[in-house]
């Protein structure tokens, strides 16, 4: 499945961003990265972004960015 598919057919499920990148640079994404906080996918911009919330504010991120909030679970396993 590719990124964009990814984004589009979770729309309204929760999830989490990765620092992979540049996205680290971003002081206020550093703090979402660090905290692994929960977003919600709000659509993909036509950029090619996906957009998300964590109820307050709005972020753009790449979609490579974007997992699953079920993945902190198996990351904490492993």
């Amino acid at each position: 499945m590719k990124n964009h598919d990814f984004i589009n057919d979770n729309i309204g499920k929760d999830v989490f961003i990765t620092g992979r990148g540049d996205l680290g640079m971003d002081r206020e994404l550093r703090r979402l990265v660090s905290r692994k906080s929960k977003l919600k996918i709000v659509k993909l911009t036509r950029g090619g972004m996906a957009y998300l919330t964590d109820g307050v504010k709005c972020y753009s991120v790449p979609p490579r960015n974007v997992r699953e909030y079920s993945e902190i679970e198996i990351i904490k396993e492993g």
